[in-house]
């Protein structure tokens, strides 16, 4: 759905920088909006791999122009990883459109 390349999984895995990238690009252009923010990772309790273990979580944000990542590392249990993940999702965007959207 969202257009992620198959190729960018196979190369990068699915808990990736790049696949985070590819799903906001992907949200901008199905969804036809205007800014988008991503998360792929491995929330837990399981799933994670010595490679990506559990608490890695790559969040995507931007606009059609510029996407930004951010990764977290840390496993504090699955609830407050989504948690701690929603939370600095939010607060980058934010960020984000402070410094791009004009001021008045």
């Amino acid at each position: 759905m969202l257009g992620v390349p198959h190729d960018t999984i196979e190369e990068f895995t699915v808990v990736s920088e790049e696949v985070a990238k590819a799903m906001a690009m992907g949200t901008i252009k199905t969804m036809g909006v205007d800014f988008a923010i991503s998360a792929t990772g491995v929330a837990g309790p399981g799933g994670g791999t010595p490679e990506t273990p559990v608490g890695t979580i790559w969040i995507g944000y931007g606009d059609k122009d510029e996407i930004r990542t951010f990764k977290l590392t840390e496993d504090f249990g699955r609830d407050i990883n989504l948690a701690i993940a929603t939370n600095k999702a939010m607060r980058l965007m934010l960020d984000f459109l402070n410094e791009k959207l004009p001021k008045e």
